[in-house]
């Protein structure tokens, strides 16, 4: 097993942690009544979403998980907060380096 390989691996998995709490912050502050509960199950971050509950980043009780057996057959965000006490400090962490806020620069210019 190569040891760096792996590393860097789940290094490069690790940076789609931000997008994907970023978005889900977005829906926290510009979500509205009628817009919640949101389905999350079909966007491509639903997988990295239930990651981030595994590791406790996201509040559990911010999303809810619709299981059929074992099969996970639904992602529910209520509007709740959704970061813990870890999770607010990872997201600011990112949001502080360069390249997160270029990305949030590109993101905000094209919602205009």
């Amino acid at each position: 097993m190569d040891y760096k390989k792996e590393i860097r691996a789940l290094q490069k998995h690790r940076r789609n942690y931000y997008p994907a709490l970023s978005r889900l912050m977005d829906l926290h502050h510009h979500g509205g009544p009628g817009d919640l509960p949101k389905e999350l199950i079909n966007d491509a971050e639903a997988l990295i979403l239930l990651e981030l509950i595994d590791i406790g980043y996201l509040d559990e009780n911010a999303l809810i998980i619709r299981r059929r057996f074992d099969d996970i057959v639904g992602l529910v965000y209520n509007g709740d907060y959704p970061l813990t006490e870890s999770g607010e400090k990872f997201f600011d962490s990112e949001r502080h380096t360069l390249k997160a806020r270029l990305a949030d620069l590109a993101g905000k210019l094209r919602r205009r």
